[in-house]
């Protein structure tokens, strides 16, 4: 009759409302058929409470379970389940992403970035205006823009729509513009560049042909508001390794100007990156510029390499500033195979690092270059490392008719015109050694600056077609700078030439600490002004600043002026030395090996100080040794076990030493064996559990329950900047060991790698590998192929893979073979599974396959067996149209068998199409064998599901009876509660019978009792628990029903009669066997002079005090604050108080009470209760076994009413 009552049971919706779409409160019964009552129960409190008011979320649906539990005299509880779905409240819709973009005429097929759309309920997105060649892509949320558009502007509006809340609109505007202004990139019809987009478009054509057709400026298109910021990255070089400019560029003698690039870890940089076969530069001129890269780092280009065809440069200069770490000139990084003629760079050239090649104009000459009629001015810098020259750092090339007169500084094996001969000759070049602080020779000759303004020193020299020079006054120039340059402007070259700064005593250009002398007049009439690069530190009148603890680099432009010439620029680049600043160290102080580790480091060590100071290790054991150029520990391999503690000492030679003290600990890696099958590694915490990566192939037993939540939070060493655990085993090194988990718990995995593949405790599973034995709960796993709780991919080779009693519970999260327990299993024998994770699968196809999720395992093929194993979890797709597999215990099966198992989650396609099941989604034959599927079932009400031929479906009901499961042992493998519970396995149950009886144990009367003083005297209020610490459901009920309230505990007294009534405890978990147990309780009446008293006696406490004596507590609750007095009155007389001049007197009033004038009553107020209390205090301990009564009482005007005597002996109270 209760299962009837149950069957017959139905919730009351409001007018429009279902099942699936509830918006308004419900009406949840609480009696039925056959005198049966009901309780309730949500999964969701905050959505529907456990009386049915609806609290809707904001713009998101909640699917909500309502669990009814139906109580009946004599019978045991029973359940039923109803899944509903909360409708959210709507959300204002707004759409946002890209609203303009420019493409170039001859584009290919191409698409926006991708739009957001917001706003509930899910609104659809509609396009006008336009063109036909530009439609709304709905699966990826973007405009697709096919080839053929003409030039002009297009506008699209877009206009999101859910027919509740007001459209959101927005506008995106494409134009199509020419790349070029004219031309068809032939040698005969070169592209014509006009503007700083034409010059960028370069890069689309590395092959073509180009000319300049006006002056350009960098500047604008390099800044914050321009297209080639970069986000401070600026311009973006033309050319990279194996996509080399290999076309004609012909800047026509027109300039580039303002070209700033700032790329410090990025190789070949300058206005093109990398030059190849055949390529040609010619009549440019760049000035202004501002280059920071890394290797090969030029102001034209950062290396020309010419090995499959040479490559030409002519008529080429560069002004400004170049930067890089290795391979570093002011027009070219490095050249191979290429001809270089009449260039020049006025670009200061600075070297950081200790690395190699730097010069004025190139920094690495390869073999087959050649340089002729070339020269460059700029001072060459280095702070550190080897081969710098005015002209060319290493030549293993040729230089003809070139010279240098930059200042060349720092580094080692420096020359005023090459640092370094390999390969190479020069042949009639020289080099100004009073400018460039150099002397060397046989790698270009030196000469005085007089000598180099003469023209009889340059032997071989054509000073009518190639060089100019006003003897005396001027170096000698290019004859092609001549068209733009007039006398007074070489006049004024040759005063700036001539500029130097004075520094004082034991100062340098390398080295300043006090106050410059800056000429404010220069030779032949000039004027000089002056510009820093850091006034704080070198101000313009020469005063000098130094920052505190460290060296700063400053750069002084010195402009000179001439009437009726155009202003020249001379930079001179120094260091300030800062002002010295104690040493100090910071880095590593500890590190864990373990035994058998490899060579390793530490993280490196930040060193600071002004001096730069040096570093020592002071102490320690040998193998641990400084490395200085990596500031680093080394840790050779071969230390035992223990602790090896490490000083290292830091020191300028100045201010006082700085100390760090490092610990190495070097540990077992588990908690004991050796690795082998009769001996396997022990686990004990999660560090040993991680450790499992390195030994793949070998063998392990957990010795207790793990929580990875710790480790895998942010403080944690598996938290992974929030990606959480690392997946055990790759497709490429697969754990293949053996892993017993002897029983024990793993909880709180967490992964959040939704990019990455193989996600699941382990990663991917190979060989013959066992897994056996373990739990996993509360696991929250979110990948991309190939997801599971457990592993997102096993795969037996040589030998199957066994799987035999594991457990999930939590939820899974991927897009292709989704599973709670696995995501893919090829080859394997798996037993005694069992999921309870919710699966979510976004889906997409891979292969020929479609994409694949199920309850326990996604992809389930090659000879697997799948036995005595279920899911109760719930499978979602959100992947559209019918190509899709999804199935309550296996999404798809291949050559497979599945028998004796079951499912009974929701599974939720998001349309209903593609192959779903209740057990299997889809059966996919033809590769191998077929698949079988045998005495196998679902859970039709609850799956949603009805096919067959891939199991078979069954009520709810009959789910829960033995009777319908053909062929299994419920005797050794399965348990199963009749009426009650699902089958689970009995391994499971084990540890689900031990919850139940450890919740029923604690199920106490001193744990329901409140202050009720015994079970045969109820005064008060029970305590009557929902779920056990153990998660047991505890469902409550009582031979008479109305006197205790199941829900809240609250007891009704009679009036005269002391009531007995029986309270029932009904402990249960899914899977487990219940238990009851009874509580014999006599409910006291409350007696004619108890009837409306306003306070309800609650119980006393003792305390013992400092003088041996005691005091009582007395306690009591009010419902109301309507009463004008409430206390207590405490007394050695049973009598009934009375009142004497509007006070409650006792009969016989003893010690000091709540009657005293100067005691108070203190009171708090709990869930809109009132609890009063007082003490009575100082009752000696002569008087402890003496017999006294209280009563509590509640006045309203002149009525006095008093709660009937309660009796207590001190010395009997706890």
């Amino acid at each position: 009759m209760l299962r009837a009552a149950l069957d017959a049971l139905e919730i009351g919706f409001a007018a429009g409302d279902s099942i699936d779409r509830v918006t308004t409160d419900l009406t949840l019964p609480h009696s039925g058929e056959n005198g049966t009552t009901f309780t309730w129960a949500s999964s969701d409190p905050a959505v529907i409470t456990d009386d049915g008011k609806v609290t809707r979320g904001d713009g998101v649906n909640k699917l909500v379970t309502l669990t009814a539990t139906g109580i009946k005299e004599d019978v045991n509880p029973q359940r039923k389940s109803f899944y509903l779905t909360v409708i959210g409240t709507p959300v204002e819709l707004d759409i946002t992403g890209p609203t303009e973009m420019l493409l170039y005429q001859g584009y290919s097929a191409c698409f926006t970035g991708p739009y957001t759309i917001a706003g509930f309920p899910e609104p659809e997105v509609s396009m006008t205006g336009g063109d036909n060649h530009i439609t709304w892509n709905k699966a990826a949320k973007r405009l697709d823009i096919t080839a053929g558009l003409e030039l002009g502007d297009y506008s699209v509006t877009l206009t999101a729509s859910n027919g509740v809340s007001p459209d959101a609109t927005l506008t995106f505007n494409l134009t199509v513009i020419s790349e070029f202004a004219a031309g068809d990139g032939s040698p005969g019809n070169p592209y014509h560049i006009k503007e700083a987009r034409h010059l960028d478009r370069m890069r689309y054509h590395l092959d073509q042909s180009f000319v300049l057709d006006n002056d350009i400026d960098l500047g604008e298109v390099c800044s914050s508001v321009g297209f080639a910021y970069n986000d401070g990255a600026g311009w973006l070089p033309i050319g990279i390794t194996n996509y080399e400019f290999t076309g004609t560029f012909d800047g026509a003698g027109h300039t580039i100007s303002g070209l700033f690039v700032y790329r410090p870890s990025t190789d070949f940089v300058g206005l093109f990156g990398v030059a190849g076969q055949n390529a040609v530069i010619e009549n440019v001129r760049l000035t202004n510029v501002d280059v920071t890269g890394n290797y090969n780092t030029g102001g034209l280009a950062g290396q020309l390499n010419g090995l499959s065809g040479r490559i030409t440069v002519q008529n080429v200069s560069v002004t400004g500033q170049v930067q890089g770490i290795h391979c570093t000139g002011g027009l070219l990084g490095s050249t191979h195979a290429s001809d270089i003629t009449q260039t020049f760079s006025a670009a200061n050239v600075t070297q950081t690092w200790s690395n190699q090649y730097a010069g004025g104009l190139i920094g690495y000459m390869g073999s087959g270059s050649s340089i002729a009629d070339s020269y460059a001015t700029g001072s060459v810098t280095k702070t550190g490392g080897t081969e710098l020259g005015g002209l060319v750092g290493t030549l293993n090339g040729t230089i003809t008719r070139c010279y240098a007169t930059g200042l060349v500084s720092g580094g080692s094996y420096g020359g005023g015109l090459v640092g370094w001969i390999g390969n190479g000759t020069v042949t009639n070049s020289y080099y100004d050694q009073q400018t460039s602080g150099q002397s060397d020779s046989n790698k270009g000759t030196p000469k005085t600056t007089a000598e180099m303004k003469k023209e009889a020193t340059f032997a071989g020299w054509d000073f009518g077609e190639i060089w100019y020079i006003i003897e005396d006054e001027i170096y000698p120039v290019l004859y092609f700078q001549t068209e733009y340059i007039t006398a007074d402007d070489l006049l004024l070259r040759a005063a700036m030439d001539a500029l130097e700064i004075s520094f004082a005593e034991g100062d340098n250009i390398n080295s300043v600490t006090k106050d410059l002398t800056l000429p404010d007049q220069g030779e032949n009439d000039i004027t000089i002004t002056w510009e820093s690069s850091n006034l704080s530190v070198i101000a313009i009148d020469g005063t000098v600043n130094p920052a505190s603890g460290v060296n700063t680099l400053v750069t002084l432009t010195a402009t000179g002026s001439k009437e009726g010439v155009n202003p020249q620029r001379k930079t001179f680049v120094l260091t300030v030395i800062g002002t010295p600043v104690a040493p100090t160290i910071t880095g590593p102080e500890e590190m864990i090996l373990y035994h058998g580790y490899g060579a390793c480091s530490t993280d490196p060590y930040t060193i600071t100080g002004l001096p730069e100071p040096a570093v020592e290790k002071t102490s320690g054991d040998d193998r641990i040794t400084w490395n200085d150029m990596m500031k680093k520990l080394d840790i050779a391999a071969g230390l035992g076990l223990g602790d090896y503690p490490v000083t290292l000492t830091v020191s300028n030679g100045i201010l006082p030493d700085a100390t760090l003290n490092f610990t190495l600990t070097v540990n077992q890696e588990f908690a004991g064996g050796e690795g082998t099958r009769e001996n396997p590694y022990r686990i004990q915490t999660a560090q040993h559990l991680d450790l499992v990566r390195n030994h793949l192939e070998q063998n392990f037993i957990l010795d207790n329950d793990i929580d990875l939540g710790e480790a895998c939070g942010s403080g944690g060493f598996a938290y992974n900047d929030g990606a959480g655990w690392l997946p055990i085993g790759t497709t490429n090194d697969k754990f293949t060991g053996t892993f017993d988990g002897a029983g024990h718990t793993i909880s709180g995995l967490f992964i959040n790698r939704k990019e990455a593949d193989y996600a699941g405790l382990f990663g991917a599973v190979g060989g013959d590998a066992v897994i056996k034995d373990i739990q996993l709960t509360n696991v929250d796993v979110v990948g991309n192929l190939w997801t599971g709780g457990l592993a997102g991919h096993i795969q037996g080779s040589g030998g199957m893979i066994t799987v035999q009693r594991v457990s999930v519970t939590g939820q899974v999260k991927g897009t292709v073979n989704t599973g709670g327990l696995f995501g893919y299993a090829f080859y394997a024998d798996i037993s005694q599974t069992f999921s309870k994770a919710n699966v979510t699968q976004t889906g997409m196809q891979l292969m020929e396959l479609p994409p694949c999720a199920g309850g326990l395992i996604g992809h389930l093929c090659s000879s697997s067996t799948l036995s005595d194993s279920c899911s109760t979890g719930n499978v979602t797709i959100n992947r559209e149209g019918t190509y899709k597999a999804v199935g309550g215990l296996v999404g798809l099966i291949i050559g497979s068998s599945i028998d004796r198992c079951y499912a009974a989650g929701q599974v939720n396609p998001v349309d209903g199409l593609g192959y779903i099941g209740g057990v299997v989604g889809g059966i996919w034959d033809g590769y191998w064998d077929n698949s079988t599927i045998t005495n196998s079932y679902y859970d039709s009400v609850v799956t949603g599901q009805n096919d067959t031929g891939k199991g078979i479906p069954k009520t709810t009901a009959e789910m829960k009876q033995p009777a319908a499961f053909t062929g299994w042992d419920f005797a050794n493998t399965w348990q199963i509660e009749a009426d009650v519970s699902y089958p689970i396995p009995r391994w499971q149950a084990t540890a689900i019978d031990a919850d139940i009886t450890a919740d029923f144990n604690a199920i106490t009367w001193d744990s329901i009792k409140r202050g009720n003083p015994a079970e045969s005297s109820i005064i008060g209020n029970l305590n009557l628990p929902k779920v056990g610490a153990q998660g047991s459901n505890i469902i409550w009920g009582t031979t008479i029903t109305g006197w205790i309230d199941l829900s809240t505990g609250v007891v009704t007294r009679p009036t005269d009669t002391p009531l007995e009534v029986i309270l029932t405890a009904t402990v249960s978990k899914a899977g487990g066997l219940s238990k009851t147990k009874d509580f014999r309780l006599i409910i006291a009446p409350t007696g004619p002079e108890e009837q409306g008293c306003l306070v309800t006696y609650r119980g006393v406490q003792k305390r013992p005090n400092a003088n041996g004596a005691y005091d009582i507590r007395f306690l009591a609750t009010i419902d109301t604050l309507e009463a004008d007095e409430v206390g207590f009155v405490f007394s050695k007389s049973e009598l009934a108080p009375t009142r004497e001049n509007g006070t409650v007197k006792a009969t016989t009033t003893v010690y000091r009470s709540i009657t005293a004038a100067e005691e108070t009553i203190t009171a708090g107020e709990l869930e809109g209760t009132y609890i009063i209390a007082c003490t009575v205090t100082g009752i000696p301990a002569e008087d402890i076994a003496i017999p006294f009564y209280v009563r509590a009482f509640s006045t309203v005007g002149a009525d006095t009413k008093y709660t009937a005597a309660r009796k207590i002996t001190v010395g009997e109270l706890r």
